[in-house]
């Protein structure tokens, strides 16, 4: 039965899931008009502040935009959890679990990369200090949070990509 149930949680539950059994701190930051779920973790922050951004998550299922975009593999998690660094992770607009207003299911498929979306982002990053941004790699060479990161580098963010 409890197999049965833990099928059931939503890909936002099983992130959050998954952060907590890594020591991770969750908090929601508020971005520019978006709401961003946040993690930390544990410790003082010193001088060096690592910016973990994933990537697209499951903006769709089937051919259709999905009803929670939130990311099911915890890789960034895992990386995140092995960094001595001081760090965040700062999540997509409309992404676990704060898919209600002014989200729309454009925000996290055909709008991920949108002007509002990488301003938000930027601003969370932006407000907790980063001055950098860290994307991982993954095997078959698949990097998680490129994209946007370079997208937020634009705003005066040095990315800094390792794989």
């Amino acid at each position: 039965m409890l197999a049965l149930g833990a099928g059931c949680r939503t890909a936002s539950e099983q992130f959050s899931r998954r952060a907590t059994e890594r020591g991770l701190h969750a908090d929601v930051i508020m971005g520019e008009g978006f709401q961003h779920f946040a993690l930390s973790t544990p410790g003082p922050r010193g001088a060096v502040l690592h910016v973990y951004l994933d990537g697209d998550g499951t903006p769709t299922l089937g051919g259709y935009p999905a009803a929670d975009p939130t990311p099911r593999d915890p890789l960034v998690l895992d990386l995140m959890a092995l960094d001595s660094t001081p760090a965040i992770y700062v999540g997509r607009p409309c992404y676990h679990g704060l898919s209600g207003a002014p989200c729309s299911p454009s925000l996290w498929t055909s709008g991920r990369y949108s002007e509002p979306v990488v301003a938000s982002m930027a601003a969370v990053v932006r407000r907790d200090g980063g001055e950098s941004c860290e994307t991982g790699g993954q095997p078959k060479q698949r990097t998680l949070g490129v994209s946007i990161c370079v997208l937020v580098a634009v705003r005066g963010i040095e990315p800094r990509f390792r794989g």
